[in-house]
């Protein structure tokens, strides 16, 4: 587990996969990990296709990998981490810490962040699968 979540913790970009009425939807997304550990946090505008995607189909899949830090040669393996997971929109009440904390790992996000159609959501993790160079894995099922 100390792996899994030294990952989560030290990148901060993915790939979310959505459902697009049975095609796969790949959007590029920041995210913080919430402070339980059991929910990526990401950021998005309620008229984007992966919120649509979201409100009919709330099973999600994300991909944190390695590979920044990989190519600047910190890792000696490359890892791969596959979410499943399940989005539920984030309470309002937590909308100012959620900003203040996430314009602080996402400074560039800040014209999304300001737009009045911006949701903040999250991705409930029920399974991780961590691939930790050519042959080794994880997977760890939390649901």
């Amino acid at each position: 587990m100390e792996k899994i979540f030294d990952l989560l913790a030290r990148e901060n970009m993915c790939v979310l996969a959505t459902d697009a009425g049975g095609k796969p939807h790949c959007s590029l997304m920041a995210y913080m990990l919430d402070r339980q550990g059991n929910a990526l946090i990401m950021v998005t505008g309620k008229n984007s296709a992966k919120h649509k995607n979201m409100q009919a189909n709330p099973n999600v899949c994300v991909m944190v990998d390695s590979r920044a830090s990989f190519d600047k040669g910190r890792d000696e393996n490359i890892q791969a981490l596959t979410v499943t997971g399940t989005y539920g929109p984030q309470d309002p009440r937590d909308l100012m810490e959620l900003t203040r904390a996430f314009l602080i790992l996402h400074p560039r996000l800040k014209p999304l962040l300001d737009q009045e159609d911006t949701e903040f959501f999250r991705v409930h993790i029920n399974s991780i699968l961590l691939l930790d160079g050519p042959v080794e894995s994880t997977f760890i099922e939390l649901d």
